[in-house]
């Protein structure tokens, strides 16, 4: 308990909060009602605005934070999407396949090359998620040891974007497809 009370008042202080706005928002009245309770430096103050996010350029600036008493490093891949609400069905359909065949479950692309072949981590998925009225994102978190993050941040994007992908994916993720379905419908509380 003491140690998380020391982490807690450590953290969780004014100084370290974000606060991210979206939508139709009066800036100056969102700042004068958070200068009440957290402390706000007009210094680091931006603020961005846009119509579209997927307008916005990708940035390939890594974010990393380093904490060395930890035994495992968390990383997270991202890149954008077109949004999801402008996608046919049958666009949607493949993304879908495509984002299970990279990193829903074991069988998946991803925790066999990473996981199960090189030993390199200990787990990896994929999801795609989705804002409202902004762009989309396929979004894979891992966990790997220190001593393995290099191999793996240069490995991951090789393995989403330029893995040879053949029919037996295709036909082995649509299995994995069918047999997630027949499970939920044979118990829908699962």
């Amino acid at each position: 308990q003491a140690s998380l009370r020391q982490e807690h008042s450590r953290w969780y202080v004014p100084g370290n909060t974000y606060v991210i706005a979206t939508g139709d928002v009066d800036h100056q009245h969102l700042l004068d009602a958070l200068g009440f309770s957290i402390p706000i430096r007009m210094s680091v103050f931006y603020q961005k605005t846009f119509d579209n996010e997927s307008e916005v350029g990708v940035s390939n600036k890594p974010l990393v934070i380093e904490r060395p008493e930890r035994e495992s490093a968390s990383l997270a891949f991202g890149c954008k999407l077109p949004s999801l609400t402008s996608l046919s069905e049958s666009e949607e359909a493949a993304l879908a396949v495509l984002v299970f065949m990279l990193g829903r479950g074991m069988s998946s692309l991803l925790s066999q090359e990473v996981r199960d072949k090189r030993g390199w981590i200990y787990g990896i998925g994929a999801t795609t998620q989705f804002t409202a009225g902004l762009a989309s994102y396929l979004y894979v978190p891992a966990s790997t040891l220190p001593a393995r993050v290099n191999e793996t941040v240069e490995l991951v994007p090789k393995i989403i974007c330029s893995y040879p992908l053949v029919a037996d994916h295709f036909t082995d993720t649509v299995a994995r497809i069918q047999d997630q379905l027949v499970v939920l419908l044979e118990n829908p509380t699962s």
